[in-house]
């Protein structure tokens, strides 16, 4: 047989395993792991979360096999020089194993299609280059690496807005709470269970492990600050730590804090505007110089002839 074949055909075997993978990984439930679940990790995930995920993911002994596979090809691969977003993986609550997983597995099965299409080809009966079809598959595969890393920057940029606007109803709620009397820890406690969108069971979830681990709640918001890279957060955290000072000007700090971050939102936001105003204009531009050479040619070819 062709050793090109005998090539193609290993491609082809490697390209399944790999879309095999992937598709056990997105679609098989995961089994919650009690260390996993106690340990101050980087999505910081409260127990209670998981413990409902774990009671609600259907038994399957043979998906749980898969999924500890996926589970162990995550870790080997997080162990690999290679540079992630770990700011915006950590907004999306994305691992480095998982997002590597993700990166490698689509860039390997878009490098492959090549090779599959030029089989596929060669068995029909028809007459196709490999170098070329091998080439384009590169060049895909080469767009799909820098794809999964444009896509998951471009959702973490969103989350981080979400997390932003939550947050100043965060503040709004925490004035609240204190001004009917609560202490600044079931403050801070009480106002992240007013509701259950995310942003907010991200900031119960810091709480509680920061409780458990025996930190201050302060400092769990500074941390968790740090690692989505909100500055926001820092400043509630040092709003809170001098409570005790401010004694009932705390109210009004937390209100003028969130006015203040309504303000900066806003302002950003006209000028996103303002630039995609300016934008706009480009289009209109080529337009015209299209249609003005469009014009001229006749002209310019008839003094050219």
């Amino acid at each position: 047989m062709n050793p090109v074949v005998i090539g193609v055909l290993a491609a082809g075997a490697v390209f399944g395993l790999a879309v095999g993978v992937l598709v056990i990984y997105w679609l098989v439930p995961q089994r919650v792991s009690l260390h996993d679940a106690l340990a101050l990790d980087r999505t910081m995930l409260s127990a209670a979360v998981l413990e409902q995920e774990a009671l609600l993911a259907p038994a399957n002994p043979a998906g749980s096999r898969w999924a500890g596979f996926a589970r162990r090809l995550e870790d080997r691969l997080a162990g690999w020089r290679l540079t992630t977003p770990d700011e915006s993986l950590a907004l999306i609550e994305w691992s480095r194993g998982r997002f590597l997983l993700a990166r490698v597995g689509f860039t390997l099965a878009a490098v492959l299609i090549g090779p599959v299409f030029w089989l596929l080809v060669t068995v029909a009966g028809g007459s196709v280059a490999f170098a070329a079809s091998q080439g384009l598959s590169l060049l895909i595969g080469l767009a799909v690496w820098y794809g999964v890393g444009v896509w998951v920057t471009g959702q973490a940029a969103a989350r981080k807005l979400e997390m932003r606007e939550a947050l100043m109803s965060y503040l709004i709620l925490l004035a609240l709470y204190k001004a009917s009397g609560e202490g600044m820890l079931s403050a801070l406690q009480q106002a992240a269970t007013t509701s259950d969108a995310w942003t907010f069971r991200r900031i119960d979830a810091r709480l509680a492990a920061s409780l458990r681990a025996g930190l201050s709640p302060q400092a769990g918001l500074r941390q968790l600050g740090e690692e989505l890279g909100i500055s926001e957060i820092g400043d509630v955290a040092d709003i809170a730590a001098t409570a005790s000072l401010q004694g009932a000007g705390v109210f009004t700090t937390l209100l003028a804090r969130a006015e203040a971050l309504r303000n900066q939102m806003q302002s950003a936001a006209e000028a996103e505007a303002a630039g995609r105003s300016v934008q706009m204009g480009i289009p209109k531009v080529m337009l015209v110089m299209a249609g003005v050479g469009f014009l001229m040619y006749p002209l310019i070819i008839g003094i050219a002839g």
